[in-house]
């Protein structure tokens, strides 16, 4: 509970930064970790106010594609192992629902 409550204010946080409108870039790391899905929605809101208010850049650094997909994704990348073996848009993020990170990994080895 105590982890989400601070993934909670985390966001609201940022969101109270972007109404000052200080913020450029906003790289949020794991930010979904352990959220259920009205936080996501919370956080999904922040951003989206981010990118109204601000027009800035954000780097969204996450093990799940679950808070992608209530966001306008415009490039997509896969890191493994500190390289990135893969880029594209949006619809990199359907692949990885269908097919798994696996998939990914063994198309840029072949």
């Amino acid at each position: 509970m105590k982890k989400k409550a601070a993934k909670i204010f985390t966001a609201f946080i940022m969101t109270a930064i972007i109404a000052q409108g200080t913020v450029m870039v906003a790289i949020l790391d794991e930010t979904d970790s352990g959220l259920d899905v009205d936080a996501v929605r919370t956080v999904s809101e922040g951003v989206h106010l981010y990118r109204e208010k601000v027009h800035g850049s954000l780097l969204i650094i996450t093990h799940s594609t679950r808070i992608l997909e209530a966001l306008h994704v415009d490039e997509t990348h896969v890191m493994e192992n500190g390289v990135i073996v893969k880029n594209g848009g949006a619809e990199l993020i359907k692949e990885i629902n269908e097919n798994g990170f696996g998939a990914i990994k063994t198309d840029n080895r072949t």
